[in-house]
């Protein structure tokens, strides 16, 4: 199974209800966001970063497609969403995070 894959299925925080590849893909992927997320402090704490996240209408929107199936043709998006839609099978989605790859989301108000 695949981190997407595992990602897009509800499970329980103790993973009762899931087989063991899985609970191992489900707990690596946790562990390497809280370290990526830990990396980040060193600039912005967790809350910040969602703070800034949700505030951000195109980190938001970008989430609601990942989670809800982004739109057939990505005709109808411009600017920032439009380069993530050429790359919307590498984007995932923790919590309120994006990852892209095994990389942070920044939004635009916490770039340099």
């Amino acid at each position: 199974m695949h981190f997407a894959d595992a990602l897009s299925r509800p499970v329980d925080s103790d993973y009762s209800d899931v087989g063991d590849d899985c609970k191992l893909e489900c707990a690596a992927f946790e562990s390497y966001v809280a370290a990526a997320i830990r990396d980040l402090c060193n600039y912005v704490c967790e809350y910040e970063l969602i703070c800034v996240t949700r505030c951000d209408p195109v980190s938001m929107e970008c989430n609601g497609f990942i989670v809800n199936g982004w739109p057939f043709s990505g005709k109808s998006l411009t600017g920032e969403l439009l380069k993530l839609y050429a790359n919307r099978d590498r984007l995932t989605a923790y919590g309120d995070i994006i990852m892209f790859d095994f990389r942070l989301y920044t939004p635009y108000n916490l770039r340099d």
